[in-house]
């Protein structure tokens, strides 16, 4: 584990209903492909009631990646859709749109998320 990992782990730790680090964590295991760490790390926010802008977008991006890490196109289209009603100017939006559109080259590459 890195130091990076160690310090948002402590942080999730003593500040459990900080999203942010509890999202990193969750990003970074499903880049390495362990999505069975990655769901506990998410799971507590799904029953969140309340996020600013920027939290729920990065939830949403975490959502939408871990959903394809399960082959699950059409929840993380689901997720982009309830995202971008809220947050409709937000430039991740025509990115996560082209990608599970399957024009973004770049999503065809082995190993890119």
């Amino acid at each position: 584990m890195s130091e990076a990992n160690a310090l948002l782990r402590e942080l999730v730790e003593k500040h459990p209903d900080y999203s942010f680090p509890r999202i990193s964590l969750a990003l970074d295991a499903i880049k390495r492909g362990d999505l069975e760490q990655a769901e506990p790390l998410l799971r507590p926010l799904l029953t969140r009631k309340r996020f600013n802008v920027q939290e729920f977008g990065f939830f949403c991006h975490a959502q939408m990646e871990l959903l394809l890490a399960k082959r699950q196109p059409e929840g993380a289209q689901s997720w982009l859709e309830m995202w971008s009603g809220i947050d409709p100017d937000n430039p991740l939006i025509g990115e996560w749109r082209r990608r599970l559109s399957g024009r973004d080259p770049l999503s065809r590459l082995p190993g890119t998320s």
